[in-house]
């Protein structure tokens, strides 16, 4: 026997709820099963993020930081323009229309 295996037994045998088939506990049929276990133990609360201003649409917000990539793009030309645009979104003084993008995404898709 393994170390690996010898581990697993030390576990179930400290924990005899575990099951010794892999495949059922990842089976897609038994989601709620996991999501149970993993609240029964403890869920992690992600941070939520600062609401963007309801002003500033996603086209709008889209468009002013686009413009800003472009401007970017002009001053360094070694730049293409998805890394413009990443160092654009990504800028701290940007925040608020990054927020807001992103606040508009999830309206969009309903979260």
């Amino acid at each position: 026997m393994g170390l690996i295996q010898h581990k697993a037994e030390e576990l179930r045998k400290r924990e005899p709820s575990l099951s010794r088939e892999p495949k059922i506990y990842c089976d897609p049929a038994n989601r709620d099963l996991r999501a149970a276990e993993r609240w029964a133990n403890g869920h992690y609360e992600f941070p939520l993020e600062e609401e963007a201003p309801a002003a500033i649409t996603k086209a709008e917000a889209m468009s002013r930081l686009n413009a800003k990539a472009a401007e970017l793009c002009k001053s360094n030309p070694n730049l293409t323009e998805a890394q413009a645009f990443s160092k654009v979104f990504t800028d701290p003084r940007n925040r608020e229309l990054a927020l807001a993008e992103r606040a508009a995404s999830r309206a969009l898709l309903g979260a």
